[in-house]
């Protein structure tokens, strides 16, 4: 609704023309007080557009619905306005003055099916507030062809602009499916469904940028033991199931904020927000045991593979969150690959804030029964 600021000026510079032309030609205090009534509803209704638009620039949901409910009823007057105005130019068979307000509420009327597809009940709401007082206005108005307009013409004009609005929307709604489709997409293994790299990257710079002390984010990287093998022994088929297998116990085994992703080929990694390491260490344990367990692939060949965990935390807050998204991923597979050397279905962390050179120096790492 609040994407075009323009069209919202534009009709409300018309409407104010159109009440500014009656107060001229037909000049009398409850005009003017009509008049300025008129004006203070569409800088009202104006206002209430600019401040949606920054709201929603600012990812205020809770203020761009109270704004949205406004935007609703500040735009039920101007609407009604022109109408009444149209019909008193028309009641008062002033020619000159009903020709601009009919032209106006006719204009409005239909543009605001165009620039706002994402509510067509509402457009039609509208244009019945305009164009039915428009109608009685050209019925009343003495002159024959006008009430003939009025009666058949005026409602073949309102199920146009219902029918134009309701076409937009399939359309607006349609293309907006596919942009998120086509993100989503983007974002996510088409194999498996898990997010990918770049989900991976974008979701850990955004809560490293909100890490801190009582929010630390934790940083899980493993790769599955003994893949290449089921790979080459049963079959890209087999490995394809394998790894869909494996991404559903890590998808089962993460919190409701955490994120699991696959990275590629064998390689996964998970983002825990709000997890220390104490914590990140015992779900990595788990992930082990998991990937442990048996796979039964295409339901008849059981295999068993391993894998092994490396750990990284951050508990600061960063300003530069994408360079700290890498180093925090460098730190997680630096203390994958140690404990690796250290012995298949191993668990190591690599100390916050240390260099990957440091990983060395890191305790030893947790064994975890197979």
């Amino acid at each position: 609704m609040f994407r075009r600021l323009e069209a919202v000026l534009a009709s409300s510079v018309a409407i104010a023309l159109v009440a500014a032309l009656i107060m001229l030609r037909h000049p009398g205090s409850l005009v003017w007080a009509w008049s300025a009534a008129t004006l203070a509803i569409l800088l009202v209704r104006v206002a209430v557009v600019i401040a949606a638009m920054r709201a929603a620039r600012r990812h205020l949901p809770r203020w761009g619905s109270v704004l949205t409910d406004m935007f609703i009823v500040t735009g039920i007057f101007p609407n009604a306005v022109l109408g009444l105005d149209a019909f008193l130019c028309f009641a008062l068979r002033d020619q000159d003055l009903a020709l601009v307000a009919g032209l106006v509420a006719i204009a409005v009327a239909t543009s605001q099916s165009g620039h706002r597809p994402g509510s067509p009940r509402l457009n039609t709401v509208y244009a019945c507030l305009t164009m039915i007082p428009l109608a009685a206005g050209l019925v009343v108005s003495g002159n024959l062809l006008l009430c003939a307009c009025g009666l058949i013409l005026a409602p073949i004009h309102l199920m146009t602009i219902a029918n134009i609005s309701r076409h937009l929307h399939e359309d607006f709604v349609a293309t907006i499916m596919a942009r998120v489709e086509n993100r989503r997409r983007a974002l996510h293994c088409a194999l498996t469904g898990l997010p990918n790299g770049a989900c991976f990257r974008e979701t850990l710079s955004a809560a490293l940028g909100a890490a801190g002390p009582q929010r630390p984010v934790a940083v899980l990287c493993l790769d599955l033991d003994g893949f290449k093998g089921v790979n080459d022994a049963l079959g890209h088929p087999a490995g394809d199931d394998l790894l869909q297998q494996v991404a559903g116990r890590l998808r089962g085994l993460a919190g409701p904020s955490d994120l699991a992703a696959r990275l590629g080929g064998d390689e996964f990694a998970l983002i825990l927000q709000g997890s220390d390491l104490t914590a990140a260490r015992a779900l990595a344990a788990r992930i082990v045991a998991a990937i442990g367990q048996p796979f039964v692939l295409h339901g008849r060949d059981s295999v068993a593979i391993g894998t092994s965990v490396g750990i990284a935390v951050a508990a600061t807050a960063v300003s530069d969150a994408a360079a700290a998204a890498s180093a925090l991923v460098a730190q997680a597979d630096a203390a994958l690959y140690a404990a690796k050397r250290s012995g298949k279905g191993t668990v190591r962390h690599h100390r916050d804030g240390a260099p990957p050179e440091a990983d060395a120096a890191a305790p030893a790492p947790l064994r975890v029964p197979a």
